[in-house]
């Protein structure tokens, strides 16, 4: 099942520390800020400080605009730091929703896509181009295709092709192999999985 989600459709929360606005794109069934799955969002990061707490969640962070940020987590339970800098556009740091991360803006206000999702029944594959590409669909559970500035252009197996607005988000309900190829630049492609499923 294909859909494409328009920017109308997508809702506005507040972090949940207090300190910013997410628009959320997408979200699992029966999903809320506080208990789902898997969630898709954009947020606009305009001052350096602490990221929201998602203990459970694994992390995905792409930059979408803006001069960069670097990202400092400290796991405490195992005492261990690491840093990500995202400075290129569509740059991702992968990184436990759990861990305590501090973000430092490089130079002004950025933009950011997230995908978090459960580790525990999810996996996920997360792919960005930044020049145009032709590429085949992986099978999945569900995939997600985010053109960020020029449209983007599904191909189905029977030839019929589908133009994905930039800016928008296409779902695709369990692809198969070959099934779909994707055309376009500065994409974001994301595949979920369910672990374990039979």
């Amino acid at each position: 099942m294909l859909e494409i989600i328009s920017p109308e459709q997508f809702t506005t929360s507040v972090w949940k520390n207090g300190k910013g606005k997410t628009i959320e794109l997408a979200i699992s069934e029966n999903g809320t800020i506080d208990s789902f799955d898997w969630r898709l969002s954009i947020a606009t990061v305009s001052e350096d400080g602490v990221f929201s707490n998602f203990c459970g969640l694994a992390r995905n962070l792409i930059l979408i605009d803006g001069n960069g940020i670097e990202l400092k987590h400290t796991d405490s339970l195992l005492n261990k730091h690491s840093e990500d800098r995202l400075q290129q556009l569509l740059s991702v740091a992968t990184f436990d929703g759990g861990n305590t991360t501090y973000g430092k803006l490089i130079n002004g206000t950025i933009t950011d896509f997230n995908l978090m999702h459960n580790p525990c029944k999810f996996s996920a594959n997360v792919n960005t181009c930044n020049v145009r590409q032709t590429i085949a669909l992986q099978p999945c559970d569900i995939c997600f295709i985010y053109p960020l500035i020029n449209n983007a252009e599904l191909t189905t197996a029977d030839k019929e092709a589908i133009v994905v607005p930039a800016g928008n988000l296409l779902k695709i309900s369990k692809p198969q192999c070959g099934s779909f190829m994707v055309s376009g630049e500065q994409l974001i492609m994301i595949h979920l999985t369910e672990v374990n499923a039979s």
